[in-house]
Formats: structure tokens, C-alpha cells, sequence
């Protein structure tokens, strides 16, 4: 067994802890890919991935919250936003907005530390999200880019 089944198995018995944490049994059997693994899975209504990269940063996952479509009418105006956030993401490290290539819609990526995440801390990170991509529907963040002094709209912790 090698270093980067390791970390598989690690990614899976995460997934079975998830489960677990929902009530939901663990998965059936391990998946054959030697490709990246993702669970896929909605939260209150808002759609997650969590992948792992078996060739890239094997001790890293990321999760990726579907934010959803960049308003036609506004988008200018959401994107500049958006780039004012990811520049204030910077400092943080390990998390940033981006775009689906197949659907367009905003994606926002937080890569958290394999060994240190658990079920339980993954949901709280999601169920965080959830919250911010409401906020998302609600105000597409354009509310606090006209309050230069309050705090960034994502107050994400790192499970890194």
C-alpha cells in the first residue's frame, strides 16, 4: 500500500463518517479510479463536492460550494466584486471563487487538510457555506462593497 492509498482510504472513510453524521449508511464499495474522488452531495438545498486529487496535494481536499449563476444584468458589477474578494482571500490562503466551465456558475473552493477534517467539522464548514451562498442569492455581496469598513462577507475557518 503506498503513501497515496493512504490518503484514499483516508478520503473514503470521510465520506463514511459524513454518511454517518447524516444517518445515512456508509457507502457501498470503494470506487476503482485511480482519477480524483468526489462526493457530491446537496446541503439544505445549496450542491457541494468534496474531491480529492490522488496526483495533486494527495494529503489536501477541496470543497467546492455551488454558489450559483452570475446575474446577466449585474455581472460586471458581481464579478469586480468577486475579485475584490478572492484579493481579500489572499491573506487567508486556501480558498477562492471561481468559475464553472460547464455551467457558469460561481463556484466557491476552500481546500482543507485531509487528516485533520473530520465528518462532523466537513458539515460545519458546508453548513457555513450554505449560509454564505444565501447571502449569495440574497445580495450577490454587492452590499458590502459600499461598506468599505466592514468585515468580508465570508467568515469561513480554516480546517487547514
Amino acid at each position: 500500500m503506498t503513501e497515496d492509498d493512504d490518503f484514499r482510504t483516508a478520503f473514503l472513510d470521510l465520506v463514511d463518517d459524513v454518511c454517518g453524521e447524516l444517518g445515512y449508511p456508509p457507502r457501498g464499495e470503494a470506487p476503482e479510479s485511480d482519477e480524483a474522488l468526489a462526493m457530491e452531495m446537496e446541503l439544505d438545498g445549496i450542491p457541494f463536492a468534496v474531491v480529492h486529487m490522488r496526483n495533486i496535494a494527495v494529503d489536501r481536499i477541496l470543497v467546492e460550494c455551488c454558489f450559483g449563476p452570475i446575474p446577466e444584468e449585474r455581472a460586471e458589477q458581481v464579478l469586480y466584486r468577486i475579485l475584490q474578494l478572492n484579493r481579500s482571500f489572499a491573506d487567508m490562503a486556501d480558498t477562492a471563487f471561481g468559475i464553472d466551465p460547464e455551467t457558469g456558475d460561481l463556484i466557491y473552493t476552500a481546500a482543507c487538510n485531509l487528516a485533520s477534517t473530520s465528518g462532523r467539522s466537513l458539515l460545519d464548514m458546508m453548513t457555513e457555506m450554505t449560509w454564505q451562498a444565501r447571502k449569495w442569492h440574497a445580495t450577490y455581496f454587492l452590499d458590502e462593497a459600499n461598506a468599505p469598513s466592514q468585515e468580508l462577507p465570508l467568515h469561513l475557518t480554516s480546517l487547514a
